[in-house]
């Protein structure tokens, strides 16, 4: 996953990349930006990826410019604050969403890729209506993007809402061709264990991101047995562990893990 609020990364040759839209970041919760201005930044940001890495660059996927204020996230005096919302507050977000979602598939041939379509809502009735329009657009090599449950690890009593709306929305992917879903911003292990679960009886392959890979490696945390380990101290740093080093071998504790489901 790459973000066109961080534009100076570079990949090798045959890496599949999605392109995440920004909408996460708290200057675009503030100040939204129009869809057609969203799909702009993200194709300048893969012309700039392709200068940086010296070869030609395409997205494996373009995420649509979706809206979180409302469901997962929220604006308290100006500050982006993580509060869960109930149907009523996510409304606007989920009619963006919408909105979002229909001027990337209006533009597919402009992005020239395939499209990872996200979802929103607060409850599994109003994510699955979000869903039934959002999955009229797509086509059978693009993405369902289960958006709006990032909270998750930090809110772990939400886990049976995200159940019951991946069972809410996989049957309805199976029944209209899509093998693909993205779980965005989900590290949490039961989350991911659910999501292979459920996503199993309907023959949905999941992928999934999160920065808390590297944020928990720069605070010294270790991550083994489908959990976070405390590990070292503020001391240690770049005496005992490295954030960067450490931050590659939980990553690939943890790509090892899911290689195991």
């Amino acid at each position: 996953m790459s973000n066109p609020h961080y534009p100076r990364v570079s990949f090798a040759p045959g890496i599949k990349v999605i392109e995440d839209s920004g909408a996460f970041q708290e200057g675009d919760m503030k100040n939204r930006l129009t869809s057609a201005n969203a799909l702009n930044r993200q194709l300048q940001h893969q012309d700039q990826i392709a200068k940086r890495s010296g070869h030609q660059f395409k997205f494996e996927a373009i995420v649509t410019y979706d809206m979180l204020v409302g469901v997962d996230e929220a604006l308290v005096d100006g500050k982006r604050v993580k509060r869960r919302g109930n149907v009523e507050s996510a409304k606007e977000a989920v009619s963006e969403t919408i909105k979002s979602a229909q001027y990337y598939a209006k533009n597919r041939k402009q992005i020239g890729t395939n499209i990872a379509f996200s979802c929103q809502g607060a409850d599994p009735s109003q994510y699955g209506e979000c869903a039934e329009q959002i999955i009229k657009l797509m086509e059978p090599q693009d993405i369902f993007a289960f958006g709006g449950f990032c909270i998750l690890g930090m809110h772990k009593k939400l886990l049976p809402l995200f159940v019951k709306t991946l069972q809410t929305v996989l049957p309805m992917l199976n029944n209209n061709g899509i093998t693909r879903a993205h779980l965005l911003g989900i590290c949490w292990a039961p989350a991911i264990l659910a999501a292979e679960v459920e996503g199993s009886k309907h023959r949905i392959n999941f992928s999934t991101d999160s920065s808390s890979l590297e944020v928990n490696s720069v605070m010294g945390r270790v991550w083994r047995d489908q959990k976070w380990h405390k590990t070292f101290t503020k001391e240690d740093k770049n005496k005992n562990y490295h954030p960067a080093d450490l931050t590659i071998s939980n990553i690939d504790r943890f790509v090892t893990w899911l290689d195991t489901l």
